[in-house]
């Protein structure tokens, strides 16, 4: 190596940054990653969120389309008027006569109390074995109503009113038995 070189390379060793210099980068450095780091999980966290909002809005739109599916189910079937296959005065009665059902026949606890058992037949509620039942209330108006287990493709429809083609739909569930209960006369 030259003596020039050696020169050179005495000097650019003994240049270097002060420390307060050389700590100042790092701080820098430092805060740069910590802000980095803190956009990164405000970024995650904004993206989780709006994941589950749409899994919400999802599921919230899914049960709405399971409640119209059966409300149109139960109507058409109420239009129906069919008679009853098995008369009955006791829904155990009845029950025990429509044997083919996978769940014991009961009568809602919460609704129906001035309503008698007509009697019933075999339904089905989205494809799933359901009871039809015929009951009337106290003013002598018949109404339809059905009777299911409450299995997981069923579990998430919310307890609902509606109104279709002039009759009334309200649909409900209790100890694991889905009801929809069908009223009126349609509309033509």
């Amino acid at each position: 190596m030259s003596s020039v070189d050696r020169q050179v390379r005495a000097f650019y060793e003994d240049q270097g940054l002060p420390a307060a210099r050389a700590q100042e980068i790092l701080e820098r450095a430092r805060r740069a990653k910590a802000h980095r780091r803190r956009r990164l999980v405000v970024a995650v966290a904004a993206a989780l969120l709006l994941f589950a909002a749409a899994a919400v809005l999802r599921t919230a739109s899914q049960a709405r389309a399971l409640g119209d599916r059966v409300a149109a189910e139960v109507a058409m079937n109420h239009k129906k008027d069919l008679d009853v296959e098995i008369a009955a005065a006791t829904y155990p009665e009845l029950g025990t006569a429509l044997d083919k059902l996978n769940f014991a026949l009961a009568a809602p606890s919460t609704k129906l109390a001035d309503h008698r058992l007509l009697g019933g037949r075999y339904c089905s509620i989205q494809a799933q074995l359901a009871a039809q039942l015929k009951v009337r209330d106290g003013a002598g108006q018949t109404a339809t109503l059905y009777v299911t287990e409450l299995t997981p493709p069923l579990e998430g429809l919310p307890g609902t009113r509606r109104q279709l083609d002039g009759i009334s739909i309200e649909v409900w569930s209790e100890d694991g038995l889905l009801y929809a209960l069908a009223t009126g006369r349609p509309t033509v």
